[in-house]
């Protein structure tokens, strides 16, 4: 374990030294560094886009979720499940009709009341979670 050594040491010694003992600690340590932080990142952004839709609630972010744990190979979350569960229920019960389209919005938690509709909210929640 490196204990002590600033970066501009960490520099020099891979810099004049990049075979010596020490310098391969150094390589073994960034690597590991690497390895933690890349099984690391995803798991922090998925708790920033459940932070987000709790502050303020999306169906579209339950969905950015569920994409990211597939894409990343983590488990789906329990929130984005019982989203799936709910939505599926009320897609499933849906009646064949003229404007089925409505209930398939609001079977998916898409109709929105106020300033703007889940899409142009979901754009501002992702520019807000791409600053975090």
């Amino acid at each position: 374990m490196l204990t002590g050594i600033d970066l501009k040491e960490i520099r020099r010694i891979l810099r004049e030294q990049p075979d010596s003992d020490v310098a391969q600690d150094i390589k073994r340590s960034i690597e590991e560094i690497q390895r933690i932080v890349s099984e690391e990142v995803p798991l922090v952004e998925l708790i920033l886009i459940e932070i987000i839709n709790r502050i303020s609630p999306n169906p579209l972010l339950a969905w950015e979720a569920f994409q990211h744990c597939r894409k990343n190979k983590i488990a789906v979350p329990e929130w984005v499940l019982n989203y799936l569960d709910n939505t599926a229920e009320k897609l499933l019960s849906i009646q064949p009709a003229k404007g089925v389209q409505w209930d398939i919005v609001n079977a998916c938690g898409l109709n929105t009341t106020g300033q703007g509709n889940s899409f142009t909210r979901y754009k501002k929640q992702r520019l807000r979670l791409m600053q975090l």
